[in-house]
């Protein structure tokens, strides 16, 4: 708590105007937690490769399009392991807050405005540890009854580690929370493609380290 001297004007005539008087303002501190979470399923990554987003990008602009190319996995798969600057393969932290953001349902006295409000992530990527391997899917695209089948090569990491930084406002939410959001999340929806959370069984986790600074 910190004071601060205002100047406050005053109505009444009988006392002098330009009073001064502390007024106490509340100091909002942000507190670093270093995470690291353990894999209980296969985790699978997929992210968006530039050429997929350019795509896109013609089709909803009604840009003429282009026919595509053959398929190239090895091209796929190394599209989906993006390296991280300490080692191993970076996923990206946005997923972590949505997860988290999706966990409330399990929780009763936490509201996901001020989760959004409270907690960040100073990292664009997180850390993932694991050896990734190849694999092919088919997926259905499209709508029915115009759905098309569709082959995707995307990353598996059969053992997996994910290690990231966590900031948050302790005024408003505290570390016994967020640690509940993530176990939560860890549990009941995953991360990645095919998680829990999409009627699948991969991304399920724990949380195995916890650090705070």
């Amino acid at each position: 708590m910190r004071s601060v001297k205002a100047a406050v004007e005053v109505k009444d005539p009988e006392i002098v105007k330009g009073t001064e008087q502390v007024i106490e303002v509340p100091d909002l501190n942000q507190v670093e937690m270093s995470i690291t979470l353990k894999g209980a399923t296969a985790l699978i990554v997929q992210p968006f490769s530039e050429k997929t987003k350019k795509a896109l990008l013609r089709k909803h602009t009604g840009e003429a399009t282009k026919r595509k190319a053959p398929k190239d996995p090895k091209k796929e798969f190394e599209n989906c392991v993006i390296p991280h600057p300490d080692g191993g393969f970076s996923f990206p932290t946005n997923c972590l807050m949505k997860l988290m953001l999706a966990s409330i349902v399990a929780a009763r006295d936490i509201k996901s405005n001020v989760v959004n409000f409270a907690v960040s992530f100073p990292d664009e990527f997180a850390q993932i540890v694991g050896k990734p391997t190849s694999r092919m899917d088919n997926v259905r695209q499209g709508r029915w009854p115009n759905m098309v089948t569709d082959i995707r090569t995307r990353a598996e990491f059969k053992t997996w580690q994910m290690k990231f930084r966590l900031n948050y406002i302790p005024e408003m939410i505290t570390p016994a929370q967020i640690l509940f959001l993530l176990k939560a999340g860890g549990m009941g929806n995953g991360l990645g493609e095919w998680r829990k959370e999409r009627k699948g069984r991969f991304g399920l986790f724990t949380v195995s380290d916890v650090s705070s600074r």
